[in-house]
């Protein structure tokens, strides 16, 4: 179902947890960017070999098609090798998409297309989302930017699922854990009828005394770079 929302939380981590904490995320979103190349270069491929003349939007056709068939569980108890995620961005790394159909061109990925994440790595972007490490304070900034259903998207994809499913291990001690807030479109219209309806609202909380939260599998959507959701 469409619809806009957003999220944005900041949670502390114990000290003793801060560098494992990091350290999973980092090698989550690493394993990630090798299945992206991976992905890219089984996408390349097969468009060179079976539409080499493709051109325009037959061809952008054609990649999708391959991608979105690569990221697809085959069944619903055998998860799919590829994320969307994974399809997304190996579709964006292949296929360029300029000012119009005849621009469609067909790139050989190369490996500096999938950064790898080193230990001093603080940063981490997707189109819908943001994930900062704040070394000083032993923060964990989650923020996910107002879009159509961008937080569902967020959490579907590789930062989403690294960063939440690195929460849930956590060992949480007194003082640390924090909440995410956010909105919706709906709620906010649902709350023009009566005073302070409409506010923003408490998505996920962290803490010794919460339960930690499932991990997304994010098999089931994406939004790509280019607009299009499958």
């Amino acid at each position: 179902m469409s619809k806009y929302e957003w999220e944005r939380g900041e949670i502390v981590i114990p000290s003793a947890e801060w560098a494992d904490f990091k350290k999973r995320i980092r090698d989550a979103l690493n394993t990630a960017s090798e299945r992206q190349f991976d992905l890219a270069n089984k996408l390349y491929e097969h468009i060179r070999t079976k539409h080499p003349k493709a051109r325009g939007y037959e061809l952008r056709g054609k990649a999708e098609d391959f991608v979105r068939a690569q990221s697809t569980a085959p069944s619903m108890w055998t998860p799919a090798r590829y994320t969307p995620s994974d399809a997304s961005k190996a579709l964006e790394s292949v296929i360029g998409w300029d000012t119009g159909a005849k621009d469609v061109k067909v790139r050989k990925p190369r490996k500096n297309m999938f950064p790898a994440y080193g230990i001093n790595a603080t940063t981490f972007n997707d189109t819908d989302c943001s994930l900062h490490f704040d070394n000083e304070r032993r923060v964990a900034v989650w923020n996910v930017g107002e879009n159509n259903r961008a937080c569902e998207t967020a959490r579907a994809g590789n930062i989403g699922k690294a960063f939440f499913a690195s929460l849930g291990k956590v060992k949480w001690t007194r003082g640390s854990g924090g909440t995410i807030i956010g909105n919706d479109e709906y709620n906010q219209d649902a709350g023009r009828d009566y005073e302070g309806g409409g506010g923003s609202y408490v998505v996920d909380r962290f803490g010794p005394d919460v339960k930690p939260p499932k991990a997304s599998t994010g098999h089931g959507y994406v939004a790509s770079s280019f607009g299009r959701r499958w």
